[in-house]
């Protein structure tokens, strides 16, 4: 095509036309992003509204073309004419001549680039200062969707179509080397079909599969995206100023995206990669038959291979330890039972909602879970409290009439599976994000932590530590099961804990806390040292602790009847029973009493022989006195003289001195020697 004014006249008019959908693309995102409070929409809006300054940037260029050409045939015609052969112009100063032609090469040489520069700059600022501000909604759990999702849709579809039609058309135009410029146009309106097709399925996907990350992700995106665009502007600023020209030669602006052009113009990437194949292979695949034939049917193998994989959305494979619920236009159809193939409408029509059913899920309720070094370490009174510990109140005693309360802390795990898919989904509805339990198990917590607070009220801390424990945790777990499946929650109870019970961890508390309980500890200790000495007095004196207690309660029963004034057969009965008792014990007393009892007999024998013997004696002395007192008398000298030496001598010796001597000691082993020394010395 001829490079006259007239090429490049319609090249103006394209620029404009571009320039103006370009801003009416701007105008509908900015509109619908404030109204419809839509982050990501006002983020496109910023980048198309910078993509206006290409295409005014163009309009400029192209319309100097213009003028630079209608120039140049004006010259041309000047010199041909018959006035540029008089002389009275041969000294005239030619300064004057191609100044539109002067305005255009300082249009390529600093126009251009200046703008590019300006762009550039305003995409990475504008891009980072939004990514910034935008990087939270990702996770956020205040992220709120936009309210106006239909105008969404459709604004993102029309830029969508309108954009990608014209980049196609702007890009056919911009093959002719005249109009090369035109595919920084052709860039500029297939990134704002890019925008708009963005904003589009992150809507369509927020509606049709009720997920909403996609919205959240859709403002980071337009921000990186805007900064990406930046710096590839700088990039081809630079290697502009190291490439090579020819002079005259007017090289691509810098803000002509290389990446968008592909994009507006899908059949040069096309013929690119027939190229790369061709040198790949060494030789001209492309032009084989079976090329050129894929190449004819791509589009329908395309469009058939969308179909066929639209219609592998009809199946569904759910395992055996999940369940599924198959939703129609987001309304419950029917639970499927078991796993294995489900057939249902292709996608969006249906949609299958698994979740694993043997799954269980954990609730801490009154502190936070420890971390495993923590839970290698034992739990003490006055140990620092862990994060986020909570206190309950109970009651101090468990006396009726005692009114008093106190605090106490503890963890109480909650472990649980969902066996009512559907019920557990309408429960509460889905959290945002990648984490759709979050509000469900929000709401668990809260109805488990009321119902903790109404149920520990009613024990005072010796129950809560002490061995009541297991029996309050059970309690307490029944009656979570009660308030999950009077609010439907879909859920059933797998286990309910009591641990980490300990009063406030301030030291003193602790420390008053410990004092207590050692002092009923010890008390205790000595009730259980008594305990054991009076069993061990019990058997030592009674023989069987059992026997004992027998005994006191027949010895009660007989102060009783003394008091009562029973009368003596009563008493006598209940003597010989406690008598019998102790007996039968075989113990200390039951010794004693056999001993009483045996030396009462032989006493008792002992002074009836005497007294019948003294009768005996009376008889005796009543028969014959002389000979009863003569019996008597030798009886004496008998019992008197027994053990000692008798010597017999005749009367009429008189009295005799007796040395006690023997000459003979072998004989009767008697020394008299002997005797003198026990004399001298009696000790």
């Amino acid at each position: 095509m001829t490079a006259d004014h007239i090429a490049y006249q319609r090249a103006t008019s394209v620029s404009l036309f571009g320039l103006g959908l370009q801003i009416l693309f701007a105008l509908l995102m900015l509109l619908y992003g404030i109204f419809g409070q839509d982050t990501g929409a006002l983020s496109a809006s910023y980048a198309m509204l910078l993509g206006c300054l290409v295409w005014l940037g163009l309009v400029l260029v192209f319309h100097q073309h213009r003028l630079e050409r209608i120039e140049a045939m004006e010259a041309e015609g000047y010199r041909t004419s018959a006035a540029a052969q008089s002389r009275v112009f041969e000294d005239e100063d030619e300064s004057g001549e191609n100044v539109q032609a002067r305005k255009l090469a300082w249009m390529h040489k600093w126009f251009l680039p200046s703008l590019s520069i300006v762009i550039a700059a305003g995409l990475i600022g504008i891009g980072l200062g939004l990514f910034f501000g935008h990087r939270g909604l990702i996770r956020s759990a205040e992220f709120t969707p936009p309210p106006a999702s239909g105008w969404g849709l459709a604004v993102g579809v029309v830029i969508a179509v309108l954009g990608f039609v014209y980049a196609r058309y702007v890009a056919g135009m911009a093959k002719q080397p005249v109009w090369s410029l035109l595919h920084a146009g052709a860039a500029q309106a297939v990134g704002a079909s890019l925008l708009g097709a963005i904003v589009f399925v992150s809507h369509f996907v927020a509606q049709a599969l009720d997920n909403q990350f996609l919205l959240r992700l859709l403002p980071s995106v337009v921000d990186l995206y805007m900064v990406a665009l930046g710096v590839e502007i700088l990039l081809n600023f630079v290697l502009t100023l190291y490439r090579p020209r020819k002079p005259g030669e007017y090289l691509r602006p810098a803000f002509d995206s290389r990446v968008l052009a592909f994009l507006s113009a899908p059949d040069r990437l096309a013929e690119s990669i027939s190229e790369a194949v061709n040198y790949q292979f060494g030789f001209n695949v492309s032009s084989t038959w079976f090329y050129r034939l894929v190449s004819r049917s791509l589009l329908l193998l395309v469009v058939l291979g969308t179909l066929i994989g639209w219609g592998l959305t009809s199946l569904v494979v759910v395992q055996p330890d999940e369940q599924a619920l198959l939703l129609r236009g987001g309304k419950y159809v029917r639970t499927i039972d078991g796993g294995g193939l489900v057939f249902k409408r292709p996608w969006p029509l249906d949609q299958v909602v698994r979740f694993p059913a043997e799954r269980v899920t954990r609730l801490t309720i009154g502190g936070e879970r420890r971390a495993l070094d923590d839970t290698r370490r034992p739990i003490l009174w006055t140990t620092e409290a862990p994060s986020g510990e909570r206190y309950l109140v109970v009651r101090a005693s468990v006396q009726p009439d005692d009114r008093s309360l106190a605090l106490m802390t503890m963890e109480i795990p909650i472990h649980y599976r969902v066996t009512d898919l559907r019920q557990y989904l309408e429960f509460a509805q889905d959290g945002s994000g990648e984490d759709r339990d979050a509000i469900r198990r929000d709401l668990l917590t809260a109805i488990s932590e009321r119902e903790i607070l109404r149920h520990m009220s009613g024990y005072s801390v010796s129950q809560i530590l002490g061995p009541e424990r297991g029996d309050i945790a059970r309690s307490l777990g029944d009656r979570l099961q009660r308030e999950f499946d009077r609010s439907n929650a879909g859920v059933k109870l797998v286990f309910t804990g009591l641990q980490g019970v300990r009063p406030p961890a301030a030291e003193e508390v602790a420390s008053a806390f410990e004092r207590v309980f050692g002092s009923e500890r010890s008390a205790e200790a000595r009730i259980l040292r008594a305990e054991a000495s009076a069993i061990r007095e019990l058997a030592r004196v009674v023989g069987e602790s059992e026997l004992a207690r027998q005994i006191v309660a027949e010895l009660d029963r007989l102060d009783r009847a003394k008091a009562d004034g029973a009368d003596a057969t009563e008493q006598l009965a209940i003597e010989q029973r406690v008598r019998d008792l102790v007996l039968e014990a075989r113990g200390e007393a039951a010794k004693q009493i056999s001993g009483a009892q045996s030396q009462r007999w032989v006493r008792h024998m002992g002074e009836r022989s005497r007294a019948e013997l003294l009768q005996g004696q009376m008889a005796g002395f009543r028969a014959s006195p002389s000979t009863y007192m003569m019996d008597i008398y030798i009886r004496s000298l008998v019992d008197a003289m027994a053990g000692l030496r008798v010597w017999i001598i005749e009367p009429e010796l008189g009295n005799v001195v007796l040395d006690q001597m023997e000459l003979d000691p072998e004989i009767t082993g008697f020394s008299p020697s002997d005797l003198r020394r026990d004399e001298e010395n009696p000790n």
